[in-house]
């Protein structure tokens, strides 16, 4: 299955941003997934599943415009996400340069997609961008150059040119580093993981309900979150370490629920889709529940297509 993986997505590079640095971890590899991954969760599973129709929903629409090759190429994609639902699976290389496995969906953003039966099938630069990745350079296919074309062989060269990831990309990549360690962590430079680290404590204190109450409640409620955190603890472990923090940790986590949000409520696909649907959103509380009653879900999502329409 792996050997399918790797064969069927692409790679890319990504750097840190400047003056910032990769956490390292003892889990070899991390993934980045739809944002609605996350909102579209099976509560009733085990492990709170979640569900990509982010991708798959562009994907047919984007066939029924284009002819065979584009057609085969779709379905050859769509049929390559019972291997990987992921975005991107992401390994890091070093303190500053990691390694990215990119779905073969994001080949849509460059100029050159795929060649089917000799026919090129140009990319289309899509009105949607499933992922939490703002630095959209990330997507970029390697430049190929061929030996004896059109045919392959092992003297082919691949050149790639590194990403250069933003400031919240990077952060990005260290908090789902610290959610999926689960033994060991490294550290090059702790002051150059500080955002990262505070970004962290302060999105997982504000995921408790307690912190939405009203008043000085919620507020205490945070506070004791925070001051509990482990990363809080680790920081105390270097008295001596200038912290000096780029970001606003509140700004950082509002541009998360963005995220989670657009690719919800403003990705028309995904919207249709879950219109054409209907019974299935009616009757899944444990996926839908957070939209309200069945009424209330529908009426939020044609609200929300009518919206995108105009």
């Amino acid at each position: 299955c792996w050997a399918w993986v790797i064969d069927g997505a692409y790679l890319t590079f990504c750097d840190s941003a400047d003056e910032q640095e990769f956490l390292l971890s003892s889990t070899g590899m991390i993934s980045e997934n739809e944002p609605s991954f996350y909102m579209f969760t099976d509560k009733n599973s085990p492990h709170h599943q979640g569900y990509s129709w982010s991708k798959t929903t562009y994907l047919e629409s984007y066939a029924k415009k284009y002819g065979m090759p584009e057609i085969f190429w779709c379905l050859q994609t769509v049929a390559f996400r019972a291997l990987m639902y992921e975005n991107f699976n992401i390994f890091n290389l070093s303190a500053t340069r990691c390694i990215v496995l990119a779905h073969p969906f994001f080949k849509l953003y460059n100029e050159t997609v795929a060649i089917v039966n000799g026919e090129v099938i140009r990319g289309k630069n899509p009105d949607v961008w499933p992922s939490w990745f703002e630095t959209k350079s990330i997507a970029k296919t390697p430049d190929v150059f061929y030996k004896t074309p059109p045919k392959e062989c092992l003297d082919d060269e691949f050149v790639y040119t590194p990403a250069k990831l933003s400031l919240f990309d990077t952060i990005l990549i260290n908090y789902w580093i610290l959610q999926d360690s689960h033994k060991l962590i490294g550290i090059s430079d702790i002051e150059k993981v500080f955002d990262s680290m505070l970004c962290a404590a302060c999105l997982d204190s504000l995921g408790d309900k307690r912190v939405y109450q009203n008043g000085v409640e919620g507020f205490l409620a945070f506070c004791e979150n925070a001051s509990k955190h482990r990363l809080n603890k680790l920081m105390k472990e270097y008295p001596v370490a200038r912290f000096e923090g780029q970001i606003n940790p509140f700004d950082w986590c509002n541009k998360f629920r963005e995220y989670a949000h657009n690719d919800t409520f403003k990705n028309s696909y995904v919207i249709r889709y879950l219109l054409d649907n209907e019974n299935f959103v009616r009757s899944q509380d444990n996926i839908f529940g957070f939209m309200g009653t069945p009424d209330d879900r529908i009426r939020l999502l044609k609200t929300c297509l009518k919206r995108l329409e105009k």
